[in-house]
């Protein structure tokens, strides 16, 4: 569902940047067998010019009989922006360039629970009043990282 509804926002802001499917942006998982992906080899047939990252052939985080915990979903969102943060550094500090192209704009699509979990932790101001994340909202955000090179290794203090 997610890559029809990016196919739908790619077209009409005329977007031509690459497509990358990570499995942390996917809509919270279990019991509801909508929230069940397709297998990765289906999905690479079907959508060929989207590059499928860190995504198992089957949907290894499903379960019929268990709802993904809103503290995972938090944990999810984290390591997408920590990838994201990481893949900005990399391009920043002129390394060799990292296999996944990045830019300093950066289209996300999600789902609504996962939106919210994501504005809840990173922007709560959007959400105050109860607001709800609708099907096709949109929201602006500036990704801010506090990066430090410790040794010869790099942490990530703060997102």
């Amino acid at each position: 569902r997610c890559l029809q509804t990016t196919k739908g926002v790619v077209e009409n802001i005329g977007y031509q940047g690459y497509w990358i499917a990570r499995e942390d942006l996917r809509e919270a998982f279990g019991i509801k067998y909508p929230d069940k992906r397709e297998t990765k080899s289906h999905l690479e047939a079907r959508w060929p010019h989207v590059q499928f990252q860190d995504m198992a052939e089957e949907d290894e985080w499903w379960k019929p009989d268990c709802r993904e915990s809103w503290q995972s979903l938090q944990q999810r969102v984290d390591r997408f922006l920590h990838w994201v943060s990481w893949n900005q550094l990399i391009h920043s500090v002129d390394k060799p360039a990292s296999s996944t192209p990045c830019g300093s704009n950066l289209l996300v699509v999600s789902h609504g629970v996962w939106m919210e979990c994501f504005l809840s932790r990173y922007c709560p101001e959007v959400l105050q009043g109860g607001k709800r994340v609708h099907n096709c909202d949109t929201f602006y955000s500036t990704l801010v990282c506090d990066w430090e090179k410790e040794s010869d290794q790099w942490i990530c203090n703060r997102i």
